[in-house]
This record gives structure tokens, sequence and C-alpha cells, in this order.
């Protein structure tokens, strides 16, 4: 729904340049430059605010920048491409090279600016709601079994998808919570079930140190740390988690 809402507002922007160009309203072109360049600042300014309040890391883990810089290459390559033959195939009387160059330019500028700014605003505006959500899980008073170490699911749903969703993988988040006035280096061993309690499958969290009252996702060794932090799960599954349960190794920090 994050991504969905994000990607709603910053189509706006551009449908009102692409109506001022079709229309050749001056009016229209000027009001879709200055709401896109608005609309760009907001995202600047939400950015700030997610690294912030939530140290989330204002740009994407090398591994996706990467990814993203190969994308937008190998799209401008094709855009340069199409300039070139669009200019030497059509007609003089029909040509118009530099319409065609600065559309394509304004379209490359903003998938750019999608991968790098917008879908990620998305994921960390959703993994900020989860961190809220585990927030006011563990303040709810419950028996902790030892005094100790508390796990709780946050989060188990499906990928984004538009179509085609039948095989989608879950995505799964686990958080941990350290109960004692110490520092605690803490291993996880989670088991987990289906709504028929059927087993899923067993994760083994990596080692973290937890602060005293500090509360923090649950890394396992299957999740993908050269993700982006709010692209990182615990772990993913073919169906939704519906029951778990966990022991742990709990070590004072000397």
């Amino acid at each position: 729904m994050e991504m969905f809402i994000v990607c709603l507002f910053s189509s706006v922007p551009l449908l009102l340049l692409v109506f001022g160009f079709m229309r050749s309203s001056r009016v229209l072109k000027r009001i879709g430059l200055l709401s896109y360049i608005a609309m760009v600042g907001i995202v600047f300014a939400v950015h700030w605010y997610f690294h912030s309040v939530y140290g989330f890391p204002f740009f994407l883990s090398l591994q996706e920048s990467a990814v993203a810089i190969v994308v937008l290459f190998l799209m401008g390559v094709f855009f340069l491409l199409s300039v070139i033959i669009a200019h030497f195939k059509t007609p003089k009387s029909v040509r118009n090279t530099k319409a065609v160059s600065l559309f394509l330019l304004a379209l490359f500028a903003h998938v750019s600016v999608l991968c790098f700014f917008l879908f990620p605003v998305g994921g960390k505006w959703e993994y900020a709601n989860l961190l809220n959500r585990a927030a006011k899980v563990f303040e709810k008073e419950e028996n902790i079994r030892d005094g100790k170490i508390r796990v709780e699911l946050v989060f188990s749903a499906p990928r984004p998808c538009w179509r085609n969703c039948s095989d989608q993988d879950y995505r799964n988040l686990f958080m941990v919570k350290n109960y004692t006035n110490q520092p605690m280096h803490v291993q996880l061993k989670i088991e987990v079930f289906n709504a028929r309690k059927e087993p899923l499958g067993h994760i083994e969290s990596l080692e973290t140190i937890l602060q005293p009252g500090e509360y923090r996702p649950v890394i396992a060794k299957e999740s993908n740390e050269e993700h982006s932090v709010w692209d990182q799960w615990t772990f993913t599954s073919d169906e939704q988690v519906a029951y778990f349960r966990y022991w742990y190794d709990a070590r004072p920090e000397r």
C-alpha cells in the first residue's frame, strides 16, 4: 500500500507535464514542472526524516545501487539508439529530433528519480510502520518465560504484486527484545508453521548484541544483508506464517 501511494503521488506532476506538452499549454507545463520540483523536495525531506528518526541510510545499498545503475545505463543506450534511428528513418517533413530527445531525457530522469528516491521512500515507509507496530507489541505486558528474551512475528505478507500473484513468496519479519538490565549476546532458533500447523522450516539467526530494553529485527543466515536495511527480512516462505516457537542462547556481554 505504501509503495502504491508513493507511485500515485509521484505520477500527478508527471501527468500535468505530459498534458501540458500535448496541449501546448504553458500554464500546465509550468504547474507540472513546479509541482514536480516540489514533489522531489518533499521526497528528500521524507528521506531525511527516516534517516533522523529511524537511522535508515539515505541511499540504497551498494548492491541495489549497482543494479539500478546497470538498468539505467541499458535504458540510456536504448533511448540513444531510438533517437538515432528516428533521426535517420523519419522523413524530414515530420522529423522532430529535439522534441523526441527532450521527451526521452525527461523520461530517463524520472526513472532515475523513481529508482533512487521514490521506490526507497515506499520501502522505508513500510518498514518504519513495522518498527512502530513492533514497539506497540513489545509495550504490552506479557509474561516472559524467564524475564530475558522475547521474540515476536511482526510481519508476514506476500511481496507487492500486480498480477499472477498466486506463487508470490511471503516476507516474514521477526523481532527480538532484551528484557534484562545488561547487554546480551543473543542467538535464536525459530520453528515456523502455517495455519494448518504444518512446519514451514527452521530459522537460525546470526548472533547479535542487544542493549538493555532494546529490540531489533531478527537477521537469519538466509537474510540478504547486501539489501538495503528496509528490505532485509528474517526469511521468505511459500505460505504465511501463523504459528512459531523459539529457543535462544543469551549470554551477558563481557
